[in-house]
């Protein structure tokens, strides 16, 4: 006697939400076998039989003994710190009209492997029956599991087919689905940042900033998640794991109340909910600037960038925002805001009622010469300062982009903003991060996740993501940072080229013992929904020996300049003579001179507003300093 023994998938509602997270490919087979592979002897794969015609992965034994198999899925990509659930729809069932569904056996082995080979999880499967067609199927389920590093998995299903209760049936086991999805019930912990702008500990406070970062420490795991609050000060976070976690404000400039929020999760609960209500720790104003280069530089192309400036005191700001620039190598086409003041190398933006941490973006765009003006690997320069000079930390009032030019076009890469040389005393400052991508796919990409190893010559404990072109959470696990930009559903190049583009920026500080031949490295893996990862370059930057403003002597020390910036004339006090040469933006020097032991004054007021480079020569060796005229 020969029964065949079939059962069709049932798709059900349950299984199109969870559906919805699809990591294997080609999981529901629905035309072909494409990805899956088969071992075992005598035993056939295919996506049809004699009663279904496709969307079933059909196993046959083309004997009456028992045969083991194997079937292995192809490679796809699953990501640090998320819970991930496995789920199957099979059958394997003989059907008697009189007697009903018997069930012929169950899989003897489900598990994931990375791409090694290494098994990283063995499923216990909790399997309920399904009944309709010829037969029945069982929907299985396995527990929640935490995938550890980021990486390439390949799921492996063993059973046997054959005759497995003595009687000759010519069996076929048939798989509906095999797949994984996101745990959609990771805990959550909820709030409201309020600034306490009438000293009553926010209980009538109704300013509530953008943008003031929040992280969360899991005790258990160490992982550490970041959010931003939104425009009415709410953050979030959901968590894929139980146990303690403390919520704290990220910034090492703002007193919170309470100074952290500790919460240990059970299986039960499932949301905290936790205001804080902050200060400055700062008194007065403190405004600082930086600029995000959003494209690439390739000459005779257009180029743009963002200018972010934000108050980190206690008090609002008024000032201007400046931008100089190489008018040589580039051309300014448009700004918005549109800017206020203008000369042929500079730009002036003024601003009013900044609040304490309030940030603001301008929009500047250029386009750059053609060769030979520029060519590729030409370095263009643009310094951006904000006043008022006078606040708690003139350090941050300026900064320097260094952006290489290039010729091929890359659309996903990573870059130093100062650029791949910087001085001994930026080697002191934070080095800032950009990472960018865009979908050059054929439809919207839903989700984007970018991935980065922590290199080892930062102090990775002031890491601090800073800016971003879409909405997105960061988290940290060991010395890996994920910047998750769930739900983006950036446009594709094709249909959309403007906005098929996104970047991230983040900033740090190198370790105390980096010195002259350590190299800081940055790239990234971005993975774009669930399409294996685009690897961008590896961006470095380090001290260069003949740019550095220190050397073993300690020369920075033996110089003091002030004011800067300065409006007319500033003082330069040395220890010993010395050679200074005050040069340009793009390199002209336009004051030379002899200094002496002690105090020497300058007067500048014949120059225009913008930043200047002082070149101090000793016999120690060469220090550079910049100098802002306003």
């Amino acid at each position: 006697m020969k029964i065949k023994l079939l059962f069709l998938a049932l798709i059900c509602n349950l299984y199109f939400i969870k559906a919805q997270n699809i990591n294997i490919p080609n999981f529901d087979f629905a035309t072909d076998l494409n990805g899956w592979t088969l071992t075992g002897n005598n035993v056939s794969m295919s996506n049809s039989n004699t009663s279904y015609t496709s969307g079933v992965l059909a196993l046959e034994n083309a004997t009456f003994n028992e045969e083991p198999f194997v079937i292995q899925s192809s490679l796809f990509p699953l990501f640090a710190n998320e819970n991930y659930v496995f789920f199957t729809e099979y059958g394997y069932y003989y059907f008697d009209a009189m007697m009903g569904a018997s069930q012929m056996g169950t899989l003897s082995s489900v598990v994931l492997k990375n791409a090694s080979g290494a098994v990283v999880q063995t499923f216990n499967l909790d399997c309920t029956a399904y009944f309709g067609g010829p037969g029945q199927m069982d929907f299985c389920e396995s527990s929640p599991f935490l995938i550890d590093t980021t990486g390439n998995y390949y799921l492996e299903l063993s059973g046997t087919i054959g005759n497995l209760d003595s009687n000759n049936y010519d069996t076929t086991y048939n798989f509906g689905s095999i797949n994984l999805y996101k745990d959609n019930s990771p805990h959550g912990i909820y709030g409201k940042v309020s600034y306490d702008d009438n000293a009553d500990n926010c209980a009538t406070s109704t300013y509530t900033p953008e943008n003031i970062q929040v992280k969360s420490t899991a005790s258990t795991s160490g992982n550490v998640y970041f959010s931003n609050t939104n425009t009415l000060g709410n953050y979030g976070f959901l968590f894929d794991e139980a146990g303690t976690v403390t919520t704290e404000i990220s910034n090492a400039v703002i007193t919170s109340n309470p100074a952290n929020y500790s919460n240990t999760f059970t299986t039960s609960q499932a949301v905290s909910n936790q205001d804080f209500c902050i200060t400055s720790n700062l008194s007065g104003a403190d405004v600082e600037v930086v600029i995000v280069p959003t494209t690439d530089a390739r000459p005779g192309f257009n180029s743009g960038y963002s200018i972010v400036y934000t108050n980190n005191g206690d008090t609002a700001a008024s000032g201007s925002v400046d931008l100089s620039f190489d008018n040589t190598t580039v051309n300014h086409l448009s700004s918005a805001p549109i800017e206020d003041t203008s000369t042929s190398n500079s730009l002036s933006w003024n601003y009013s009622n900044l609040l304490p941490f309030e940030t603001r973006v301008i929009h500047v765009f250029f386009n750059i010469n053609t060769p030979p003006t520029v060519t590729n690997g030409d370095v263009l320069l643009f310094d951006a300062a904000i006043s008022p000079s006078s606040d708690a930390n003139s350090a941050n009032n300026t900064f320097i982009l260094q952006q290489i030019t290039i010729g091929s076009y890359d659309p996903n890469d990573a870059v130093v903003l100062q650029g791949p040389l910087i001085s001994a005393s930026q080697a002191l400052d934070d080095l800032y991060f950009r990472i960018r991508f865009q979908n050059t796919g054929t439809a919207s990409a839903i989700n984007i996740n970018v991935n980065t190893v922590l290199d080892a010559d930062i102090d990775w404990s002031t890491f601090m993501p800073i800016y971003a072109s879409h909405s997105y959470v960061t988290s940290i696990n060991g010395d890996q940072v994920n910047f998750k930009f769930d739900n983006i559903n950036l446009a594709d190049s094709t249909s959309d080229e403007p906005n098929s583009h996104g970047f991230v920026v983040f900033k740090a500080k190198t370790v105390s013992g980096f010195v002259i031949g350590d190299i800081v490295e940055c790239s990234a893996d971005i993975y774009f929904d669930y399409n294996l990862p685009i690897i961008t370059n590896t961006a470095t930057t380090q001290i260069d020996a003949t740019l550095s403003l220190e050397d073993a002597n300690n020369i920075e020390n033996s110089i003091d300049i002030y004011p800067n910036p300065v409006n007319n004339q500033f003082t330069i006090s040395i220890k010993n003579e010395a050679h200074y040469s005050l040069i340009t933006l793009n390199g002209q020097v336009i004051k030379q001179g002899k200094l002496q032991s002690g105090a020497n004054s300058l007067n500048i007021s014949n120059l225009s507003n913008g930043l200047y480079f002082l070149q101090v020569e000793t016999r120690q060796g060469i220090s550079t300093k910049k100098i802002i005229k306003q």
